[in-house]
């Protein structure tokens, strides 16, 4: 026998934050490059 579908599941709407400032790395090898992006 076929189970009923359940109702829509919300999810958490994410807040946006707003960082005025910050810092990035960038390490770049023969083949990859990795970018760290961070806030102070």
């Amino acid at each position: 026998m076929a189970k009923g579908k359940k109702g829509a599941v919300r999810t958490k709407r994410r807040e946006k934050k707003n960082v005025p400032d910050g810092i990035i790395f960038i390490y770049s090898t023969f083949n990859n490059t990795l970018i760290t992006i961070s806030d102070k």
